[in-house]
Formats: C-alpha cells, sequence, structure tokens
C-alpha cells in the first residue's frame, strides 16, 4: 500500500542517502531524493535513481539541490512542495568528512567544513519549518555521527561540526514540540561509504612538513580502517536505513533523542557512546525542569 507521507533525503548521490532513499521508496513513501550537480558530476547517478525508480515502481523525484546555496535549498524544497504537497519528513544526510592533523587545516577548509555539516543542515531545516508549522506535524532526522560523543584524534574537525548540529536539533527539539515536529538523530559507526574516500585533508604542507615522521600517522589509522570496512564482513550501509525507517514509522514521543548504529563490533565504544549519551540527555532534562522549562 503507497504510503502519502513525502520524504526529503538529502546527498543521495551514494552512499547512505541512495540506501534511505530506496529503502523508504519500496516502502511506499513518496521520497525525493536531492543532490548537487545531477546534470554535472552526478549525472549518472541522478540517472541510475531514477532508473532504479522506474524499473521498480516506486515514487521517487530527484531533484538538484546544493546544501551550501540559499537559492539552491529554497529553489528544491518550491519544486518538491510544487509536486508533492507537504513535507513530512526531512532526512538531513548531506555531508563532508575531514581527517588528519587539525592544526593543518586553512581557516578556509574549517569554513567549508562547517558550510556544509551544520550552515547546510540548518539551511534545509529552516526552508522547510514554514511549511511543517502550517501543517503542526513533521519529522527532522539528522544522520550525524559517533564521532561526535566519541572524538577521535586525527579526525577532531568533523566531530566537531557533527557536534554542533547536534547542538542545534537539540534546541530545536524544544522549541517546536508545540508544532507538533519532532527533531532526533542517528550516529552511525563506521560503514564502507564514500564519505572515507572523499573525506578532506589539511592543505597546509609547511604545517606537516613540520611534524616530521609523525606525518604519516593519520594516513596509515585511516587506511587500516578502510581496510576494515572492505572486507566480506564489513558492515552494509542497510542497517542505517533500516533505522531511518523504523524511526519514521514510531509515534512521536516515543522516539529516542539519539540511535546509536554500529555494526563494527566493537561493543566496549557503542557502550561507552550510549552512556555519554545518556548522562548527557538526563543532565539536560534535569537543567530544564530546574529552570521551569515544560512544566
Amino acid at each position: 500500500m503507497e504510503n502519502k507521507k513525502v520524504v526529503l533525503v538529502t546527498g543521495t548521490s551514494s552512499g547512505f542517502g541512495d540506501y534511505i532513499v530506496k529503502t523508504l521508496a519500496l516502502a511506499g513513501y513518496h521520497t525525493v531524493a536531492t543532490m548537487r550537480n545531477i546534470d554535472g558530476k552526478n549525472r549518472q547517478a541522478a540517472a541510475n535513481l531514477k532508473n532504479w525508480a522506474a524499473k521498480e515502481n516506486t515514487n521517487v523525484t530527484v531533484i538538484e539541490m546544493d546544501v551550501t546555496s540559499d537559492a539552491s535549498v529554497e529553489n528544491a524544497v518550491k519544486e518538491m512542495l510544487v509536486k508533492e504537497g507537504q513535507i513530512d519528513v526531512i532526512v538531513n544526510n548531506a555531508g563532508v568528512a575531514a581527517m588528519g592533523y587539525a592544526e593543518a587545516y586553512s581557516n578556509e577548509q574549517l569554513q567549508q567544513l562547517f558550510g556544509v555539516n551544520v550552515i547546510g543542515s540548518n539551511r534545509v531545516i529552516k526552508a522547510c519549518l514554514p511549511k511543517m508549522r502550517i501543517q503542526k506535524s513533521g519529522l527532522v532526522i539528522q544522520i550525524s555521527s559517533l564521532a561526535a560523543s566519541l572524538p577521535m584524534p586525527y579526525h577532531g574537525n568533523y566531530p566537531a561540526t557533527k557536534l554542533a548540529i547536534e547542538t542545534i536539533i537539540e534546541s530545536y527539539k524544544f522549541e517546536m514540540m508545540p508544532f507538533g515536529i519532532d527533531f532526533i538523530i542517528v550516529q552511525p559507526g563506521g560503514f564502507p561509504t564514500s564519505l572515507i574516500d572523499n573525506a578532506m585533508k589539511p592543505v597546509q604542507e609547511k604545517v606537516l612538513g613540520e611534524y616530521g615522521e609523525l606525518a604519516g600517522i593519520p594516513e596509515k589509522i585511516f587506511a587500516a580502517l578502510a581496510d576494515a570496512l572492505s572486507g566480506p564482513n564489513a558492515p552494509s550501509p542497510q542497517a542505517i536505513a533500516d533505522a531511518v525507517k523504523e524511526l519514521i514509522e514510531m509515534p512521536m514521543g516515543a522516539r529516542p533523542l539519539r540511535t546509536i548504529v554500529d555494526k563494527m563490533g566493537f561493543e566496549a565504544v557503542t557502550s561507552a557512546a550510549e552512556s555519554i549519551n545518556k548522562h548527557n540527555e538526563q543532565t539536560r532534562l534535569g537543567l530544564m525542569k530546574a529552570m521551569g522549562f515544560g512544566q
């Protein structure tokens, strides 16, 4: 049976986004798959998704969207609303990874990283919220990272952006409750996607040169991670798509603020992150209660 809910998914040219679109479309959702450069770099990815949708007889619309551009996001949302008339769910998946020594990143690189992962995600939310507030319903799912709760060396700039957008999501969650709009976070662990292959690397070679033999450590660490994620037992990104579908189908009030999806088998890591998330959530709720919110 067709599901009339309309789901906007960003960053769908590959990886989690592609899996999420296909999983929701097969479940009957009206899925709006957005990606940048659909007439250029991502022409083939857009064509592949359209062909898949036609073959599977699913409702998928592919729309151009660059989350770093106000005009691009606004035009995409307008196009979606003309076609569908509503927006029920946003899955904010578009993002850029980064690895390497933090000192060797230029300020321009940091601006780009925060521009996509933080401002870009927020730009999509802001473009859709007016319609959701009129509807008095909606759900925003922010794809974050396990690293937001457990940041690691040689990787710090990336989880900094994820922690930043998570903080904004937490604020939205409370502020949008009167409008019936829910905000939640999915924290993936390690998965074999193009995110690592396309990760930003530091450009300040002079700084790296001053590290001597230490300069090569980040590359060795992430090469080992890439190897672990390329074997026959590597976790499938389908796990993220399945989690997103399950969260969408939960009623408002039943969804956890954060959902960790980590299939690497490092139970100690997952357990630590869950403990941190639980402690932070309990502390935040206690503080809000003490300040008189929600009473």
